[in-house]
């Protein structure tokens, strides 16, 4: 009996090990296609093809992304060589999260403890020397916030705000930018700060916040959305940055929801006005609004348009490693078109086998000789194309947006309208017309992924010449005139060569397009 035991032990013994090994290898099998069941989106996906579209338009529906996890590095101890480059960390300090943090590390009182109000300071990054021959500054670009303080309107451009500090002896004087703006142009005609008011300071106040901004007269859009945008930035910062007395952020999102934004000047109504819903969806006021003799909290002065780190993408004067963080531009992007309710296209759509052209027609100064005749033969050259020839000035401001967003080809000489290449899908491409020695907008391009050809144009009389045969008037050679590029009536283009600047635009746009799918056997 005990052999016949010892028999059917030795049977089962060989079969428990083949469940266990079967549990063993099947178990993590089930636990992986079910933990990845949301991450696999080849093994459920199908491929939806509307009526009347061509196989190379194609595209796959793919599940809502999951939430991963942030991988934080920061700890890791990589090789040196794994450490950003000296250019790429200046990209990342001027176009990147870099910026913020390069503020959080400048900021500073400047009120001595006598004072009655409190005024705190803070300095955006600069590009340095020698990457800017011009702009360049040690002490960078200021903003400040300041708290107690009391608006009596007395009307014109009067001291109006007041706020008592007693300046520390290590400050330095605010700048005054482009059109009066910025702290210094702010507090040199609006701000008493040496008054004190009885009953209002630092302590004693109705706890309110005011976004008081003292634009740069201008009419160039390129120049005030530069203003809008670091008021933007101005926000984010402070949302952001700590206060050392505290080790919180400076604002919270109540107090900006919260916020009044008040345009301290004169200028009359402009297209970009409504576009400063965006920072908290706020109409703004004039200062002649506000509430006269009242005590504000908290008053915050923004950075100044021409402070912004684009403006100095468009002066630098060396070259280096092309800057790749883009996410400045990305949120500001992604506001617009929320805020102005456009969908921009989606990553996963190609451009079309018929580009979109879109040609802005300056109609002012550096207007394109024979502009007409030269997108004539554009629309022969890509019949089936839909060729765009506008002038931006007759559009309205959300009009020229989607123009931008819908275009394959964005062809245009250098100037504000070019402001737009901001609103190009990723991958698009620009042909930049150029008059010689001017700045160009090769960073922004770089950051944006957009395929860009520079095309220098010509002077008068070089253009005749090559052209007509006139002979080049005596003592003049190109670029003696460069220092008035601006006034320039008309820039010249050969038609082969801008053809061929556009023919390379649009065949960089087809290489995009992939092949038909090939089959394996």
């Amino acid at each position: 009996m005990l052999a016949q035991y010892s028999g059917r032990k030795a049977r089962q013994v060989p079969l428990i090990y083949v469940l266990v090994a079967a549990t063993i290898v099947t178990v993590p099998f089930l636990f992986l296609q079910w933990s990845t069941a949301e991450y696999l989106p080849i093994c459920r996906t199908k491929v939806q093809i509307s009526e009347g579209t061509s196989s190379t338009s194609q595209i796959s529906t793919l599940p809502t992304a999951p939430t991963l996890t942030p991988i934080f590095v920061s700890s890791l101890e990589l090789p040196s060589e794994y450490s950003l480059s000296p250019d790429q960390e200046m990209c990342e300090r001027m176009y990147g999260r870099g910026y913020f943090a390069h503020i959080e590390k400048h900021q500073h009182p400047y009120c001595e403890r006598s004072s009655s109000s409190f005024l705190q300071c803070f300095s955006a990054p600069r590009l340095p020397l020698p990457w800017m021959s011009q702009w360049s500054s040690v002490t960078g670009d200021p903003f400040c916030i300041a708290q107690g303080v009391y608006f009596n309107n007395t009307g014109g451009n009067k001291q109006h705000f007041k706020a008592h500090c007693n300046t520390r002896p290590d400050t330095v004087e605010f700048a005054e930018y482009w059109g009066g703006s910025g702290v210094g142009g702010e507090f040199k005609a609006h701000w008493d700060l040496k008054t004190e008011t009885p009953g209002c300071n630092k302590d004693q106040n109705n706890g309110e916040w005011l976004f008081v901004i003292k634009r740069e007269e201008s009419t160039n859009i390129w120049h005030n959305i530069m203003g809008l945008w670091q008021a933007m930035l101005t926000l984010d910062g402070m949302q952001a940055i700590r206060n050392p007395a505290t080790g919180r952020p400076w604002m919270s999102k109540e107090d900006v929801a919260s916020m009044r934004i008040v345009f301290d000047d004169d200028i009359p109504p402009q297209d970009l006005d409504d576009w400063w819903k965006i920072l908290n969806g706020k109409a703004p006021v004039k200062v002649k609004d506000l509430e006269k003799g009242a005590c504000y909290g908290n008053v915050l002065l923004p950075l100044p348009g021409s402070s912004s780190p684009f403006w100095a993408a468009l002066v630098e004067t060396v070259y280096h490693e092309p800057c790749q963080s883009s996410i400045l531009i990305d949120v500001f992007r992604r506001r617009v078109f929320q805020h102005l309710g456009i969908k921009p296209r989606p990553l996963n759509i190609l451009p079309e086998e018929n580009l979109k052209i879109t040609f802005v027609n300056r109609t002012r100064t550096r207007k394109l000789w024979n502009a007409d005749a030269l997108m004539e033969k554009v629309r022969t050259r890509y019949p089936k194309s839909r060729v765009n020839v506008t002038d931006f000035e007759t559009l309205p401001l959300r009009d020229q947006v989607v123009l931008a967003a819908e275009s394959d080809v964005f062809i245009g000489h250098y100037g504000a309208g070019l402001v737009h290449l901001l609103f190009l899908p990723p991958g698009a491409a620009t042909v930049e017309i150029t008059s010689s020695r001017s700045r160009k907008f090769r960073t922004i391009t770089n950051m944006r992924g957009i395929v860009r050809f520079e095309a220098d144009c010509l002077e008068e009389p070089e253009y005749k010449h090559i052209v007509e045969g006139t002979p080049i008037p005596p003592g003049w050679h190109s670029g003696m005139d460069d220092a008035n590029w601006q006034k320039r009536e008309y820039a010249y283009m050969v038609e082969d060569d801008f053809l061929g600047w556009v023919d390379a635009a649009v065949r960089s746009q087809r290489n995009r397009r992939y092949t038909a799918v090939p089959e394996f056997y």
